[in-house]
């Protein structure tokens, strides 16, 4: 969950430093909560995958 989490805020942060459109994140703020949601349901729905979810863990 955490390795998500971590991924997602380098994506937004990188747009945002590549583009320098820092103004955005008072509309793109949201994110961070779906993002965090969304990290936890994969990891869910991947637990319950059986041996496919662990294949695709590694």
């Amino acid at each position: 969950i955490p390795v998500g989490i971590i991924v997602g805020n380098g994506l937004l942060f990188s747009f945002y430093a590549i583009t320098g459109w820092w103004r955005l994140w008072a509309i793109l703020w949201p994110l961070e909560p779906l993002l965090i949601g969304g990290t936890i349901l994969f990891t869910i729905w991947l637990a319950g995958q059986g041996d496919r979810g662990r294949q695709v863990a590694r």
